[in-house]
């Protein structure tokens, strides 16, 4: 895991929204027989044991049916010109001429923020590369998935470093309803329709920028309790240079 991960959506924001969402039962099912319940001995088994073939075939595509995409029309697997990965792309339709979204399957639990060195020399993870790769073909979100973990990413994010912003599930946290309707919110066609994961992250940016401004009329007031506070206690004896240098050396080991 990404130990500089910061939540890509507003928590409850998210929840607002996806409790609301009601899976039919006969999803979960389908997706308990095919995905959860599947033994890793499955996936590991064989001449390629745990490659991207396997975690494609037996996991991601009953991952891609749930979220209600039509494997025949809405999915399109491409061989990435700069990797040897098998790439999973998204689409409303087969008319779309750039997909919605990218999924990047490498293999079993595969380690993707391990960093590797490039064509160009450049030391860079399965997740950096995956991004730069979406980005330049204009695709605004990634998915990069190991089989076990799946992250989801925004491809640009204006004065941020991008692979530090996601939204992280396991297979194992998908067991539980309330997560399983987060990942439906922010992976499924009928979002990506509406656009609602952009509608998302503006609404978050709004909300930071709310907490931005009550944090700083906070730090304001408190300043001006804090140099009113040394004033009154030690005007007798500090002239007014000094109470200011010994208030802000007070802030700056909180700020």
């Amino acid at each position: 895991m990404n130990k500089n991960l910061k939540p890509l959506f507003n928590p409850k924001l998210l929840y607002s929204y996806y409790k609301k969402i009601d899976i039919p039962q006969s999803k979960i099912e389908m997706l308990t027989e095919k995905v959860f319940n599947i033994p890793e001995e499955a996936i590991t088994m064989g001449k390629k044991s745990g490659n991207e073939e396997n975690v494609k075939n037996k996991i991601v595509i009953q991952l891609v049916k749930f979220l209600d995409f039509d494997e025949q029309l809405d999915v399109n697997y491409e061989e990435s010109k700069l990797r040897k990965s098998i790439d999973v792309t998204l689409r409303l339709s087969k008319e779309d001429k750039t997909p919605k979204a990218l999924i990047e399957v490498k293999f079993w639990k595969k380690d993707l923020d391990k960093l590797k060195k490039d064509k160009s020399n450049r030391y860079r993870s399965d997740v950096q590369q995956g991004l730069l790769y979406a980005h330049e073909r204009g695709i605004d979100w990634f998915i990069i998935t190991n089989g076990y973990e799946w992250r989801f990413y925004k491809t640009f994010i204006s004065g941020q470093i991008v692979y530090n912003f996601y939204e992280e599930f396991t297979l194992e946290s998908l067991k539980q309803e309330e997560i399983l309707k987060k990942f439906y919110l922010l992976c499924s066609k009928d979002s990506f329709k509406k656009d609602l994961q952009k509608q998302l992250f503006s609404e978050t940016e709004l909300l930071k920028e709310k907490v931005n401004e009550e944090i700083f009329d906070i730090l304001v007031n408190c300043r001006s309790e804090l140099f009113s506070d040394i004033f009154r206690s030690n005007k007798d004896f500090l002239n007014e240079k000094d109470i200011m240098e010994i208030g802000q050396k007070i802030l700056d080991r909180f700020v």
